[in-house]
């Protein structure tokens, strides 16, 4: 039995049809039924809080546990300046939905930023021990200015893989799919296959 610890629906699904594709003999389950207070998430980076959350749910859980965070950085800018895992809550915590999407607007076009790359971190704890992974999958900066979708990520709106004329908002279905087995797949197989049979 492998736990997923994510309360968010869209990443749980979107692990779930990953760790399917690596072997269908890995029996997942969410852990939104269990109704677990969520950790404090107060590492450095990505890496540290995926770690927290992974000890942190292993000891409540007892069994096999996977987590994925992730950050964004922007080309050109100090470490300093980078929101990294931040972009989604602090940054723009207490804004509205259009000031948030006024803030990154203005701060893209003030540091002209035409690139940066999406750190995926994922921790796998089992056994009291953790294994880790990470990827950084480039995207491009997209100046078109399409109709907004207000979800999680506003940042979304404004960034795209590579070569894309589309943002990450407006792919379909098949074209995020094939954007995760492509970009994200081979770094959860590197992560996975070797504790296949301890699972």
């Amino acid at each position: 039995m492998l736990y997923i610890a994510t309360s968010n629906k869209s990443k749980f699904e979107k692990l779930e049809s990953l760790i399917g594709q690596i072997s269908p003999k890995i029996r997942v389950r969410g852990i939104l039924d269990k109704h677990i207070k969520e950790p404090i998430e107060n590492g450095r980076d990505e890496i540290e809080n995926a770690t927290i959350k992974a000890k942190y749910y292993f000891s409540i859980l007892k069994g096999s546990v996977l987590v994925e965070d992730n950050g964004i950085y922007f080309n050109g800018l100090k470490l300093e300046q980078q929101p990294g895992w931040k972009f989604k809550d602090s940054i723009t915590s207490g804004m509205s939905v259009s000031g948030k999407v006024d803030y990154w607007a203005k701060f893209l076009e003030k540091n002209k930023i035409k690139m940066g790359y999406i750190r995926y971190v994922f921790v796998l704890a089992m056994n009291g021990e953790n294994f880790k992974e990470e990827v950084g999958v480039p995207f491009s900066v997209l100046t078109t200015r399409s109709k907004f979708s207000f979800g999680e990520n506003i940042l979304n709106n404004f960034v795209g893989p590579m070569g894309s004329k589309v943002p990450f908002t407006k792919m379909s279905r098949s074209e995020l799919s094939n954007y995760r087995r492509t970009n994200i797949l081979p770094t959860l197989v590197k992560l996975m296959r070797p504790h296949i049979s301890d699972i």
